[in-house]
């Protein structure tokens, strides 16, 4: 990879070189090098370049940390300089969690697999649990305290929004792509 001069450069190497790949950052190599045939992608912010190599593919710098969430090279298309670029989610927030799965999130799984890890390649799944999880938290609050109990309701309530509001999203998307296809 070659990293413009315009492009957050330490973050995109750090990430780059976690996923095993190699870095050159412009200006602190020679014209030569950098015309190199060994670079194959080189990230910029700019929609036009002075040199452009027909050996080489171009993308802007939420290509490679798009790429490093799923764990798979996306397609570059969506990507390239000038394109207007897909919206970005943060790796750190669990949809599934959350209650709410973003369309860009679906379009993302599309393109590069599945997001948020893949299970176990060697068929090892957990076993059978022998308390009931319900059962469970039903002891675990008649344990607490006055004081503890009050802030598990307030967090079930909190809850309790989040889910209503994730419901209204998803109806929101629901009717904004139903007047899209009419």
């Amino acid at each position: 990879f070659l990293l413009g001069r315009e492009v957050p450069q330490d973050s995109l190497e750090f990430i780059i070189l976690a996923g095993g790949g190699a870095v050159l950052r412009d200006g602190e190599i020679s014209s030569e090098a950098a015309a190199s045939e060994k670079i194959t992608h080189e990230i910029i912010d700019r929609p036009t370049q002075k040199r452009k190599l027909f050996s080489r593919q171009y993308a802007q710098p939420q290509w490679v940390y798009d790429s490093f969430n799923v764990r798979a090279l996306l397609p570059l298309e969506h990507y390239k300089p000038g394109v207007k670029l897909p919206p970005h989610l943060s790796p750190f927030v669990d949809d599934e969690k959350e209650g709410y799965i973003p369309k860009q999130r679906e379009v993302l799984r599309s393109w590069g697999g599945k997001v948020g890890g893949e299970p176990p390649a060697d068929g090892v799944e957990e076993g059978p649990k022998e308390v009931d999880e319900n059962d469970d938290k039903e002891l675990a609050k008649i344990m607490m305290t006055g004081k503890t109990k009050r802030l598990y309701d307030t967090m079930k309530r909190a809850e309790g929004k989040k889910d209503a509001k994730n419901e209204h999203l998803r109806l929101k998307r629901q009717r904004l792509e139903e007047t899209k296809e009419k």
